[in-house]
C-alpha cells in the first residue's frame, strides 16, 4: 500500500491553504515589516519540516520563529490537529513532525484567527482530560486516510491562556473586509481574548 496524492481530489485543500499562507503572510508583514517575513512554502527542506513561515521576533532578520499555518472551511467549532498523514501506514502527522514554533490557525468561513505555542497545543493534546474525538480526514476522494484529532476551539481557550485570537478582516479590512460572512466561533466568554490592531486617533 502507499500513500499518495496522486488521483485525489486534493487540490481545493492545497488551494485553501496558500490563501491562509497569503492572510498570515501579510499580517506578520504589517506588524513586523516587509523584511521580516520570509515565505518558504516552496522550499524543500522546509516542507519536510511542516513550516510555511518565517517571521522574525523582532522584526530584524536576526532571529526567526518557525510558523505553521492551517486552514479550517467548515464552521464546525472544532482546530483539526493531524495524528497521522497516513492512517494505513501509520505515518506521523504534522501535530507530531512539524518543527514549527508557532501554530496559526485560520478559519475561513468565520475569519477567526488562532495564534498557538505549538509545544503547548501538542501538550494539551496529550494530557487534556477533554476526550479529544479521533476521527478520518475529510478529503473526498482521496486514495488513502488521514487521521485527526477534533480540537473544540471553546476548550483549547479555556486551558491555554496563551492562545491569541483576532479576526483578519478586523486587522486586513481593505483585503478581506468582505470575505467572511458567518459569526465568529470565539465563545462571547473570551471576547477580551481577541486582539485589535491600534488605530489611529
Amino acid at each position: 500500500f502507499a500513500c499518495s496524492y496522486a488521483g485525489s481530489a486534493i487540490q481545493p485543500s492545497f488551494d485553501l491553504g496558500k490563501l491562509g499562507v497569503q492572510a498570515v503572510e501579510t499580517l506578520f508583514s504589517h506588524t513586523r515589516g516587509e523584511h521580516g517575513v520570509r515565505n518558504v512554502e516552496a522550499d524543500k527542506a522546509w516542507q519536510g519540516r511542516d513550516v510555511d513561515l518565517l517571521v522574525s521576533e523582532s522584526g530584524q532578520s536576526t532571529s526567526w520563529l518557525q510558523v505553521e499555518v492551517k486552514n479550517e472551511n467548515k464552521a464546525t467549532g472544532n482546530l483539526v490537529l493531524e495524528k497521522y498523514s497516513c492512517l494505513e501506514l501509520k505515518t506521523p502527522g504534522w501535530l507530531t513532525y512539524s518543527t514549527a514554533e508557532v501554530l496559526v490557525s485560520c478559519l475561513w468561513p468565520t475569519g477567526d484567527m488562532f495564534l498557538m505555542d505549538f509545544a503547548k497545543v501538542r501538550e494539551w493534546v496529550k494530557t487534556t482530560p477533554r476526550n479529544l474525538r479521533l476521527v478520518p480526514g475529510t478529503v473526498p476522494e482521496q486514495n488513502y486516510h488521514s487521521q485527526c484529532y477534533l480540537a473544540p476551539i471553546a476548550g483549547m481557550l479555556d486551558d491555554l491562556a496563551e492562545v491569541v485570537c483576532l479576526r483578519i478582516a478586523d486587522w486586513m479590512p481593505a483585503l478581506y473586509g468582505e470575505a467572511f460572512k458567518h459569526d465568529s466561533l470565539i465563545p462571547a466568554r473570551h471576547s477580551s481574548r481577541i486582539v485589535w490592531p491600534a488605530r489611529l486617533h
